[in-house]
């Protein structure tokens, strides 16, 4: 944030607190800063893509399927840092040019689009979770350019890996959840009316417009009380007293302009063209994560067929009911998905201190 906005006193503040801030992720960071010189298997092509092994570590019954308590972060690491690393590392991006990045860029954003707004999804008639860790994936997105413009290709490289690094461990953090599109993109996409049992509908509460007949739509058309469904978005998130809502809909926004273009089934050819691949290898270690008989499990691959460029919109929306139409009238239900994470965190701490005291 601080380089796209030209705050170069923020930058030094960020990188200051970086330099003397603990470090407790050493087993990925070391990976990928200090790669050891190995030859890849036929499971770590370098043309492998992101939705590609997104697929495969869903279908891996080594990972689980609940949201982690703060205090098994660290375990995590020691049981399953190396099988993480193991993904990452299917995905080496090496960047030798400006089209390069730009490719490499519009994975990420893909995969982080999915892995926070429809992993954040369990179906029309639930609550939308809006996860807090994961929609950061989203965010950082759209600071990468502004950063990259002043790093060499090599650290560019670097930078895009460590993104896609932290997003997938963030992911799993945070349970995994899968990626149903078939049933994400059946849904009516607004300002299309949703049926009644949906939690959000896909019009805005409130008194609507009444257009005069001869408008070019026709006075019934949805389209004609809302033409552009993010202008009523954007002027939500304007006056809306959450402050993490605006980064969400602008990188939303954003990407929406650069890729929501794509069609169904624009995904396919890549995939379809790219290396089959297997789950790694890679043995978990002792000492980690403690997980119950039943936590771990495989999930159904993705039917990437269904993947188009609405999915920006249709989260946007999503994140946009979730927190609350406050223009329109409803209240700011400040409805991240981490309040949860922090409870428990905090009364496992208090329980500590009790026992210590």
């Amino acid at each position: 944030m601080a380089q796209s906005l030209d705050f170069p006193g923020m930058l030094a503040e960020g990188l200051a607190q970086a330099s003397v801030h603990p470090a407790r992720a050493t087993v990925l960071v070391s990976r990928l800063l200090f790669p050891e010189t190995r030859t890849l298997s036929a499971g770590q092509n370098r043309t492998c893509t992101q939705l590609t092994i997104l697929s495969q570590m869903l279908v891996d019954s080594r990972f689980w399927t609940r949201i982690l308590e703060k205090h098994e972060f660290e375990a995590m690491l020691v049981s399953h840092g190396e099988l993480i690393n193991s993904y990452a590392e299917m995905w080496t991006c090496e960047i030798n040019s400006q089209e390069d990045f730009s490719r490499h860029l519009e994975e990420l954003v893909w995969a982080s689009t999915l892995m926070y707004g429809v992993s954040s999804w369990d179906g029309e008639s639930e609550e939308y979770r809006a996860d807090f860790f994961t929609m950061h994936s989203v965010t950082s997105c759209l600071f990468l350019p502004s950063l990259c413009a002043h790093l060499s290709y090599r650290s560019q490289s670097l930078l895009l890996r460590a993104h896609f690094l932290a997003s997938i461990t963030w992911w799993l953090v945070r349970g995994r959840p899968a990626l149903p599109l078939r049933k994400f993109f059946a849904a009516p996409l607004a300002p299309l009316p949703s049926p009644a049992h949906f939690k959000y509908a896909t019009t805005l509460p409130g008194v609507l417009p009444q257009p005069a007949a001869s408008t070019l739509l026709g006075g019934d058309s949805p389209h004609t009380v809302t033409p552009n469904v993010w202008y009523p978005i954007l002027q939500n998130t304007i006056v809306h007293p959450n402050e993490h809502l605006c980064k969400c809909q602008r990188a939303l926004a954003h990407f929406a302009i650069l890729y929501g273009h794509r069609e169904a089934g624009f995904m396919s050819e890549a995939l379809s063209s790219g290396p089959i691949i297997s789950c790694p290898e890679t043995p978990l270690l002792p000492g980690g994560l403690e997980l119950a008989e039943g936590e771990c499990k495989a999930l159904e691959a993705p039917e990437w067929e269904f993947l188009d460029g609405s999915v920006f919109l249709r989260v946007a929306w999503l994140t946009g009911a979730a927190l609350g139409w406050v223009r329109d009238g409803e209240p700011n239900s400040g409805a991240w998905d981490y309040q949860e994470f922090e409870r428990v965190a905090l009364e496992r701490d208090e329980l500590e201190a009790s026992i210590n005291a």
